[in-house]
């Protein structure tokens, strides 16, 4: 009995403890949010595939148009220039928002400045462009480090250390 009062307590304190204006919604009925899209890239020389992949985002409450944008993402506009040659990224026919080109009709080189531009199909537009750094990065530099866990975990740590290129601004990924 004492156990069944105290859930009871329990359950009207948590209860209580919810009511306030943070759960009301506006008159509308609609909690308000924005969906934009999200774009990826990267580019590099060593690449024989080029791709864009664009995302968009899922408000946590309210609309969700994401299964219209998914069904339609195909018909968005991605481009690449390198200031004198623009090409059209084709849609992958297996990856949805994923856009892509051979290396063989774009090439891609160190040095040179790109442009990307994205007009989704609902006629949102990104913008973006960047420079190819003209040094390389010493492969041979690169040392790593377990600092914890397990290599077959997914919860693995690792130190890893390169030589940078001095006087440059650089952007690393490192896929493990």
């Amino acid at each position: 009995m004492k156990k069944q009062l105290l859930s009871i307590c329990t359950m009207l304190l948590f209860c209580w403890a919810c009511n306030g204006d943070f759960l009301t919604v506006e008159e509308t009925g609609v909690i308000p949010s924005s969906d934009a899209p999200i774009v990826t890239a990267f580019l590099s020389p060593q690449d024989t595939i080029h791709t864009v992949t664009i995302y968009h985002t899922r408000p946590a409450a309210g609309n969700n148009p994401y299964a219209t944008w998914e069904q339609n993402v195909s018909k968005s506009t991605v481009t690449l220039s390198n200031g004198t040659q623009t090409v059209k990224l084709i849609p992958d026919s297996f990856l949805t928002g994923v856009f892509k080109i051979s290396a063989k009709n774009f090439k891609v080189e160190s040095g040179k400045t790109y442009y990307l531009n994205v007009s989704t199909f609902d006629g949102k537009k990104v913008e973006a462009n960047c420079t190819i750094p003209t040094g390389v990065v010493d492969t041979t530099s690169i040392a790593y480090q377990l600092v914890s866990g397990n290599p077959s975990n997914m919860n693995t740590s690792y130190l890893i250390s390169w030589k940078d290129i001095p006087n440059q601004v650089n952007y690393y990924a490192v896929y493990t």
